[in-house]
């Protein structure tokens, strides 16, 4: 559980460095960066046969190689 919550954390803010999130007018982010790349990585698992390139990257991505 913890390792997927770090996945998304660090997918999260990944993303967020190439693609800035909204500041709405309250101050806050449209989305937290967990959330942001919550959905990111549960868009790649819904379609895995889809975006296997972008799982293997994710992959990739996590374990810094």
């Amino acid at each position: 559980m913890s390792l997927a919550l770090c996945w998304a954390i660090k997918t999260g803010d990944w993303l967020s460095s190439h693609r800035l999130l909204k500041v709405k007018k309250h101050g806050r982010q449209q989305a937290s960066v967990f959330r942001y790349g919550f959905d990111y990585l549960r868009s790649i698992f819904t379609d895995l046969d889809l975006k296997s390139d972008d799982f293997l990257y994710s992959l990739q991505f996590l374990s810094c190689t």
